[in-house]
């Protein structure tokens, strides 16, 4: 537990350490142990960069590392001094506290100089370099960064600071040629040492090695991932380091977009933690280059008190220049001219007093220019994180994405130019059309499939049985994959199923098969509708007509016999009673179970026998036109309390009873759509 603090990646969240830590160090006595848990406390609320979420425990932290020091005396231990003056100073990272932390890197140096440990030695250099590179102590950022390099020849840790280290100087002397040497250096180093945020000090190293050497491509790819790393874990401090490497890639608009999001109070409630300067420094950058005056504004008015300091990233890990040079940028900007002047010639004078050539550079050549109305251009282009930027400059929104967004970039970047449907889906790459390649699988790719999904099968069973969850693991992995493939494969098969056509049209039916007079489909698309509904409904052919005749069935998994039509029972809940004499679903009275059976029996051709004849042209060919003028609007659903053909018993002693009656029936007066189909 003690060593968890250093597998934490800096400024990323806490989580529930610290609440363990404290829970242990309310319980323990001695003076060792505690001072130890108490510089570990300090040590996680320091790197995790959000006190403002917990300031109680925060002010604890500080408070438990001074108690710490002073236990840590009183026993007498060298390196555990060290340690809890390493704690001490994390926990006096702030902007102000400056004095505090030169006073306590002196006093770590000469604890450490009788310390063995390679470790305590490793913190009291890297805070030696802290603070010689604020204070922009020259010999003593020398001195630190030799003492580095000798003990990385002992320790990969100490070797990847070192290296990392190093690059920041180079960089801080206008060198980028020793880039690439230094990131593989320190690269194989951290993977030795197993550093938890080592990819972060990487990535940086190269983001600011391609800004400083001019490669836009580079950075901007960069500046991306950084960017929607900050999004992803709600970094503050990347965030603004993000904006700051666009305004390199030459994107001010990109800029600008992650500036606005320190519009408001957001710099005013910013913690005063090691990151503070840093994060003003970087958003005023950002927003000079996009011209944004309220931000501009607010963050230089809470640098000002800070000018001629040196802007460090944590643990020394990059130099982002002097606050003089961004003030004395936006107070150009602003109007103010005498202050700008005497600003920038005391950055210029400290870039040339410590070597730092790129900056002093782009200080020097930096023209200033007018301030733009708000409401000149728009921005649309996309953010990280699926969103738009949209607006005004002035007045730009992140939007989430929608369908549309990058056509209309393409036909705004390109005016007056016309552009087809393809090269606006391609965006201007060129789109390549394919003609249809055939079946994605044949039967015997399915068959495949399905042997070896029956194989997964079993071996889940075998490895549950052994309880091997690496096994179930790969085979439950195995078997989602085939599955998502079969339904990729068969999917677009049944969508391009040939539909049946005829070529000709029959007499009599000039809507064509299938339709009513008035064009809505008629009864000819519900046997395939049935069909795929019950399975063992038999559709029997007979010539040019199709019969469906529940009667055949004998193993439905169910009634199927339906119950009174919607429309009979509409009329009933009316009211109004329903309409005699035509048996057919629109019209039928229900007048009990018995009329339940005798409505299921559906033929065709002869005499309608309980309802009206249902003939239906043949899918597979053309037929001749219904007998019938009063088709069903759809097919009966099943109801409770069903009678008549059941499932496997037949028909019942309702329907054979009504079918005696059936000749009685059919010579009474029936409706004149009877007697037309009649004829």
């Amino acid at each position: 537990m003690l060593g968890a603090a250093s597998v934490y990646v800096f400024g990323a969240a806490a989580g529930k350490l610290p609440a363990q830590l404290y829970d242990v160090l309310a319980r323990t006595t001695g003076d060792e142990p505690r001072a130890r848990l108490a510089a570990t406390l300090a040590r996680c609320w320091a790197y995790a960069g959000q006190p403002d979420r917990a300031v109680r425990f925060a002010e604890e932290a500080v408070a438990r590392a001074e108690e710490a020091v002073a236990r840590a005396e009183a026993a007498g231990d060298p390196a555990l001094l060290a340690d809890c003056l390493d704690a001490a100073l994390a926990a006096h990272w702030g902007p102000d506290q400056l004095e505090v932390r030169r006073a306590l890197a002196h006093r770590l140096d000469e604890v450490a100089a009788h310390v063995l440990d390679p470790e305590a030695r490793l913190q009291t250099h890297l805070w030696g370099l802290q603070v010689a590179c604020e204070t922009l102590d020259v010999p003593a950022m020398n001195r630190q960064m030799r003492c580095l390099e000798l003990l990385g020849e002992e320790l990969p840790r100490a070797l990847f600071f070192a290296a990392s280290r190093r690059l920041m100087f180079d960089l801080l002397h206008g060198r980028t040629d020793t880039s690439a040497r230094l990131l593989d250096v320190a690269a194989t180093a951290a993977e030795r040492a197993s550093l938890a945020d080592a990819w972060m000090v990487l990535k940086a190293m190269r983001a600011y090695s391609a800004a400083q050497a001019g490669d836009r491509e580079v950075g901007a790819a960069l500046a991306a991932e950084c960017e929607a790393l900050a999004l992803a874990e709600g970094m503050t401090t990347v965030a603004a380091e993000a904006a700051f490497l666009w305004v390199q890639a030459g994107r001010p608009d990109r800029a600008g977009a992650l500036a606005q999001t320190f519009r408001g109070t957001v710099l005013d409630e910013l913690p005063r933690d090691v990151n503070w300067l840093l994060t003003l420094q970087c958003v005023l950058e950002a927003a000079l280059a996009a011209q944004d005056r309220e931000v501009i504004e607010r963050a230089a008015a809470l640098l000002a008190p800070y000018e001629n300091r040196a802007v460090i990233n944590a643990g020394a890990v990059m130099f982002h220049g002097v606050t003089d040079d961004t003030l004395a940028r936006a107070a150009d900007l602003v109007g103010d001219r005498e202050r700008s002047g005497l600003l920038r010639e005391r950055a210029l004078a400290t870039y040339t007093r410590i070597g730092a050539t790129w900056w002093r550079d782009r200080l020097a050549t930096w023209s200033p220019r007018p301030m733009v109305p708000e409401d000149s251009g728009w921005h649309l282009h996309p953010l990280s994180g699926g969103r738009w930027l949209v607006g005004s400059p002035g007045a730009a929104t992140p939007i989430a994405t929608l369908r549309g967004f990058d056509y209309l970039r393409e036909l705004v970047a390109h005016p007056g130019r016309e552009t087809t449907a393809l090269d606006l889906v391609g965006a201007g790459t060129g789109v390549l059309v394919e003609g249809d390649v055939g079946e994605l699988a044949d039967h015997r790719a399915l068959a495949a499939y399905r042997h070896r999904l029956g194989e997964l099968d079993q071996e889940l069973e075998e490895a549950d049985e052994w309880a091997d969850l690496g096994r179930i693991e790969a085979a439950r992995t195995e078997r989602d994959a085939l599955l998502e493939e079969l339904v990729r494969v068969t999917l677009p098969r049944v969508r391009r199923q040939p539909r049946a056509r005829t070529s000709r049209r029959p007499q009599g039916d000039p809507h064509g098969p299938g339709t009513h007079r008035d064009g809505r489909p008629g009864h000819g698309r519900a046997p395939p509708r049935l069909a795929a509904d019950r399975p063992l409904v038999h559709l029997r052919p007979f010539g040019p007509r199709t019969t469906l005749d529940p009667r055949s069935v004998r193993a439905a998994p169910g009634p199927l016999i339906r119950s009174a039509p919607a429309t009979a029972r509409r009329r009933r809940r009316r009211g109004r009673p329903a309409r005699r004499g035509c048996r057919t679903p629109r019209c039928v009275r229900p007048r009990g179970p018995r009329s339940d059976g005798r409505d299921a029996r559906w033929t065709t051709g002869g005499r309608p026998s309980g309802r009206c004849c249902l003939a239906w042209r043949c899918a597979a060919n053309a037929g001749s036109p219904p007998r019938s003028r009063c088709p069903p609007r759809s097919w009966p659903r099943p109801g409770p309390g069903s009678r008549g053909v059941a499932a496997g018993l037949g028909p019942t002693r309702a329907a054979v009873a009504d079918r005696r009656t059936a000749s009685r029936r059919a010579r009474r007066p029936r409706c004149p759509s009877h007697r037309e189909g009649r004829r």
